[in-house]
């Protein structure tokens, strides 16, 4: 029955001329009868179901994918569908940034509106770029079952994030792109190397499911040790769990003031010392809230964040960006002073030899 229902849904989603209402009543039928199914036959839909990433960009596609959504939300196995995906994302973002690179290069530097000017020449060109506008199109109306896909499956987000990283400069004009592109970014099972050189204090860890690095920054408040153990939690036990996301609410009432400067580990080349001043020498090796996990450098296999002073005073929301991603930072062993001593030693001899070589 499910699976009927599937075929009738794809098919009705197909036929360009069906009447919005006729594909609406498909999937909410689907719906319907997936509440009772078992999981051979809900996989089994999806795997038809995950045909219609193939379709041409309708409103028909979009009521498809909307009812993937909301089966992937409720605990569905998102396996079916991680082939169908990554190959949608792959095909439609090279042809979005070419329909937003023609549109960009008709907008001029000193306009006051660059937002409706980029509108405006998307207009101009949508005829003479169909596929292209099509695909930014589709970026743009189908990116939320998507995210739920992706915040599902850890090998799509990977299999995704080559073709995720196009996706970064188009998210000043098209929303889709920049949540995908948050999304895509998003790792599993990395290896973490904390270290704070003034204290002498470290862990190493595996850090999954973190998407922006005010997460990340909120983590380490909540698992990084401390020099005296009677101090107290740095964040709330429920600020703690919103970001994790083991609770729905995504955002905590009031902010909370960030406690470090986050560094790369290449802020310690040579000197061995933090800069804690606003200059460029300095901020260029932070670690900035707003990036991602993703872009901190690795050294040794470790993407490696070295914990200093804060330069300024700095609140953000104790909050997570996706509803269903579930973010943390296993701690796997806390370091010795020595051994942090030695971390810190390496960096800088390995920033020396680079700089000589």
């Amino acid at each position: 029955m499910l699976v009927d229902r599937a075929r009738r849904l794809v098919m009705t989603a197909a036929d360009s001329g069906a009447a919005r209402d006729i594909v609406r009543q498909a999937a909410q039928d689907f719906i319907d009868a997936f509440q009772g199914a078992d999981a051979r036959d809900v996989n089994a839909a999806l795997e038809i179901l995950g045909g219609a990433f193939a379709l041409p960009y309708t409103e028909h596609l979009a009521s498809v994918l909307a009812t993937v959504g909301f089966l992937v939300e409720r605990g569905a196995d998102v396996t079916p569908l991680v082939v169908p995906t990554v190959e949608f994302l792959q095909r439609v973002t090279p042809l979005a940034v070419d329909f937003h690179d023609a549109c960009a290069k008709q907008i001029s530097d000193d306009l006051d509106d660059a937002d409706a000017a980029f509108r405006q020449a998307a207009s101009r060109l949508r005829s003479d770029m169909p596929r292209a506008a099509e695909a930014w199109g589709a970026l743009e109306a189908l990116y939320l079952p998507v995210v739920a896909i992706l915040a599902a499956s850890p090998a799509a987000r990977a299999q995704s994030r080559s073709i995720g990283r196009q996706m970064q400069h188009l998210g000043e004009c098209n929303e889709g792109a920049w949540w995908l592109f948050q999304m895509s970014m998003v790792l599993d099972r990395e290896h973490i190397l904390v270290v704070e050189p003034d204290t002498r204090l470290g862990f190493i860890g595996i850090m999954s499911g973190v998407s922006s690095n005010f997460q990340l920054h909120l983590l380490l408040m909540d698992v990084f040790p401390q020099s005296d153990p009677q101090s107290g939690r740095r964040i709330s036990q429920k600020a703690a769990d919103i970001v994790r996301g083991k609770l729905a609410q995504q955002q905590d009432d009031g902010f909370v003031g960030g406690r470090w400067n986050l560094h790369a580990w290449t802020a310690l080349q040579t000197t061995r010392r933090l800069s804690h001043d606003l200059s460029q020498s300095s901020t260029n090796d932070w670690i900035w809230n707003e990036g991602v996990p993703a872009d901190i450098p690795v050294f040794d296999s470790y993407r490696v964040v070295v914990l200093g002073p804060p330069s300024y005073t700095r609140k953000f929301a104790a909050q997570r960006d996706f509803l269903t991603l579930r973010a943390d930072i296993e701690v796997e062993r806390l370091l010795s002073a020595g051994e942090v001593d030695a971390w810190v030693k390496r960096f800088s001899q390995r920033g020396a030899e680079e700089m000589q070589g």
